[in-house]
């Protein structure tokens, strides 16, 4: 079948020399075009090294010593292979290198999408922490407002409902009568106001922040604050 195709080709090489070039062909595995021209090259250089043979018996004898200075057919196949991807234009080089980076850049992302929704987060900074390193100044804990104010809103009781329409009211706008409640309402208060004013005349403030640790988290979306609504029901008064 394969003599068929290429009679043309080889009416003038002996068989041995048509097996050999056409197994050099199989070996290169390049495009179709590029192996034709290869193949005639190889065709053009047996007929030169044969034309001044006479007989058939020569001729083989003289394809025979072509075939072993030729050497390996694998590795000749590479090394056309090679040669003639050497060879190519520019613009092809640039393409078939811009298809392949373009590959690599799509496996690459494949690759780190697969690993990026695979994984789990962990978290390895305790962020209640590092915000407590943060904010602390660099002073004594004597200085510090935060345990007075901590006292004041544990003892603070809430807010009875006559005082809290009493503190809504312009102080012209109250009787004597409301104003001795309201005296009177004080003093039972003293000593939280009194907490108040001692934290008042100290020169920092801090708190400690903590985190609730649900499931393991320590974000700081997860700090608790429970003061806040007893800080603020405390200043209000």
């Amino acid at each position: 079948m394969v003599r068929k195709r290429f009679d043309t080709e080889f009416e003038n090489l002996p068989v041995c020399a048509e097996e050999f070039i056409l197994l050099i062909i199989k070996k290169m595995r390049y495009r179709k075009k590029v192996r034709a021209e290869v193949m005639s090259e190889l065709i053009a250089h047996f007929e030169d090294e044969l034309q001044n043979c006479t007989d058939d018996k020569q001729r083989e004898q003289k394809a025979q010593q072509v075939i072993s200075e030729f050497g390996d057919v694998k590795l000749l196949g590479v090394l056309l292979h090679r040669a003639k991807k050497r060879c190519r234009p520019l613009w092809r080089s640039m393409v078939a290198r811009s298809f392949q980076t373009i590959g690599i850049l799509i496996l690459c992302l494949i690759i780190y999408i697969s690993w990026f929704f695979s994984g789990k987060p962990a978290i390895t900074t305790d962020y209640a922490v590092e915000f407590n390193r943060i904010v602390r100044p660099a002073a004594d804990e004597s200085l510090n407002a935060a345990p007075f104010y901590d006292k004041a809103a544990a003892a603070y009781e809430e807010l009875p409902g006559d005082i809290y329409k009493l503190l809504r009211k312009r102080y012209y706008e109250v009787s004597e009568e409301e104003k001795q409640i309201m005296e009177e309402w004080l003093a039972d208060n003293k000593d939280v106001f009194d907490l108040v004013v001692a934290g008042s005349r100290k020169p920092y403030y801090w708190q400690e922040c903590i985190s609730s640790k649900i499931k393991g988290c320590t974000e700081m979306i997860s700090v608790l604050m429970p003061n806040l609504s007893e800080f603020r029901q405390l200043t209000f008064s």
